[in-house]
């Protein structure tokens, strides 16, 4: 199999694993009063430790996203007692906070170590091969910036976990790594993140004018104005062009998308030759044989 049809699996075989864990996952999110991204803010600060939390820090991963979010979200964890204002800006989790972190956390493992589709060798399998690629990511030379695969890594429990909360864990590391694959990309550009995630959508075909952008991404708690402020600045760049009443690519904007997409998959797939044919066959039909037992049980 080749990388970019295993890269096609990683989605899908994170969403059957969190299918059953998800209930029991949300029932103590909802009990420790972490619902509406309070539980997301936490579980990234976590990764953040021993550093103290910032807007900016969570800016640097998520550029896409109204920082006010962000301010609201930590806001109303120090009012929880879960955060404290060590300085200004910088946060970090208390005491009562860690336990309420691990109150969810401790039925994500538990949950994770009950699930067995797959017999435990195949499923260390799976997880090993997964760590080598982590592994090679790491000692890549590119991108320059791999912090955020560094940070997810801190929540990795190592070989002693549960062999299926090892593949989630590996899984969610390899997302974090495209991730930061693709900042890389785009950043050069030094264009706001709205903006980039503007042009994907109508490059995509997702979304012809700033209504749309709002609807399409509500969560990023921008406003229309906002989205009509980054499509205008890349229609300044000449990316995107007036079709009517509503935008679309333009032959510039067409080719410097594609451009920064094929640069992230060149910087995200170069790691992978660190493992043989045979073994990305191996991989991919580990995941295969997991996310469809997996969807079966369910």
């Amino acid at each position: 199999m080749k990388p970019e049809d295993i890269q096609v699996l990683f989605p899908e075989a994170q969403r059957a694993i969190g299918a059953p864990i998800g209930p029991a996952m949300q029932e103590k999110i909802e009990a420790s009063h972490l619902q509406d991204g309070l539980w997301g803010a936490l579980a990234v600060a976590l990764d953040f430790e021993p550093e103290p939390t910032t807007v900016e820090k969570f800016l640097a991963h998520n550029p896409y996203t109204n920082p006010q979010n962000f301010a609201e979200r930590f806001q109303t964890l120090t009012e929880q007692g879960l955060f404290e204002e060590s300085s200004a800006g910088e946060y970090r989790i208390t005491t009562q906070g860690h336990a309420a972190a691990n109150t969810v956390l401790d039925v994500m493992t538990e949950k994770l170590r009950e699930t067995n589709p797959l017999p435990a060798a195949d499923i260390h399998r799976i997880a090993d091969l997964l760590l080598r690629l982590i592994a090679a990511a790491l000692d890549a030379p590119e991108p320059a910036d791999k912090s955020g695969l560094v940070y997810n890594r801190h929540s990795d429990l190592g070989e002693a976990a549960p062999p299926m909360l090892r593949v989630l864990q590996y899984l969610a590391d390899m997302g974090t790594f495209r991730d930061d694959a693709h900042l890389n990309a785009w950043r050069k550009h030094a264009i706001s993140g709205p903006a980039w995630e503007a042009l994907t959508l109508v490059w995509r075909g997702e979304a012809h004018h700033a209504a749309e952008l709002v609807e399409k991404l509500p969560f990023r708690r921008w406003t229309a104005a906002d989205y009509q402020a980054a499509l205008d600045e890349l229609a300044r760049r000449g990316w995107i062009e007036a079709d009517g009443d509503q935008v679309r690519v333009t032959e510039a904007g067409q080719r410097m998308r594609e451009a920064a997409e094929a640069e992230t998959d060149r910087v995200y797939y170069a790691p992978w030759s660190v493992l043989s044919a045979a073994e990305l066959n191996e991989l991919g039909e580990g995941l295969i044989r997991l996310r469809d037992q997996l969807q079966e049980v369910a």
